[in-house]
């Protein structure tokens, strides 16, 4: 017959692997350290098979314990899961997220698709455009979520840094020119600041021929003969800066009524 595995035993099981003593483990489930032997000992009584080698100073996993540990956290995990899954409170409303156009191309597709599968009923609203613009509506309250470069007196979690590259077509060899003609975001721009330095901290004259608040702008910008654009993909030349990709989050009237 196939023992049935109790979740309480397994909660106690994966605290004292966790902390390699009783003591500890009886302090983080809440029960006495006799207790905590005796749940182990009923443990490895279902199993029929010793968990812990153990003395009087020293406590460690046996090979069928280590075996048992990453399952017996995969079904409490499954377990609380499920747990949150039925009792969670049915959620109804109206978010809105910002990006700009390069963000919501790459980042926000599995971000959306993982958000609609958990909250069904949430109506979500995509503003795109750029952090520049995004930043003061946050902080208005008139967005909910953002998904914007680094910039002073926006706060918020870093998500990943990106490495900034210079784009162009191989064929017209731009940069060999002098000036260098390039294309940037606009003044305000984030990125168009890390650009302009990397330029002027290698002491390349450029001119920018180019301007446009949407990375699909830029890309096009560096067909043949065009001037060649900073961009976040990693596609040809690295030039010396790098950018920061963080979203903010503030509390709104909106996001409450959600």
């Amino acid at each position: 017959m196939v023992p049935q595995l109790d979740l309480d035993l397994l909660r106690t099981f994966i605290a004292a692997a966790e902390s390699m003593s009783f003591a500890k483990a009886a302090a983080a489930v809440r029960r006495s350290p006799p207790a905590v032997s005796m749940q182990i000992q009923r443990l490895e009584g279902q199993l029929g098979k010793k968990l812990f080698e153990r003395d009087t100073r020293n406590l460690a996993l046996t090979g069928a314990g280590e075996t048992l540990l990453s399952h017996a956290r995969r079904l409490l995990r499954l377990h609380d899961e499920a747990v949150a899954a039925i009792h969670r409170p049915e959620v109804a409303g109206r978010v809105t997220i910002g990006a700009p156009d390069d963000y919501v191309s790459s980042l926000l597709p599995p971000a959306l698709k993982a958000f609609s599968a958990r909250f069904p009923r949430v109506e979500i609203e995509v503003m795109c455009a750029q952090s520049t613009a995004l930043a003061p509506m946050l902080a208005a309250n008139e967005i909910d979520l953002a998904f914007i470069s680094r910039m002073r007196g926006v706060s918020g979690e870093l998500l990943r840094l990106e490495p900034m590259v210079w784009v162009g077509d191989a064929a017209s060899e731009a940069w060999t020119r002098k000036p260098v003609p390039v294309a940037l975001y606009e003044p305000r721009s984030t990125a168009r600041r890390h650009a302009v330095k990397a330029l002027d901290s290698a002491g390349i004259a450029y001119r920018a021929r180019y301007t446009s608040p949407s990375l699909l702008g830029l890309i096009a910008s560096s067909r043949p003969g065009w001037p060649s654009p900073p961009s976040p993909p990693a596609r040809h030349r690295r030039a010396p800066s790098s950018s920061a990709l963080r979203t903010a989050f503030r509390p709104s009237r909106r996001s409450r009524s959600c």
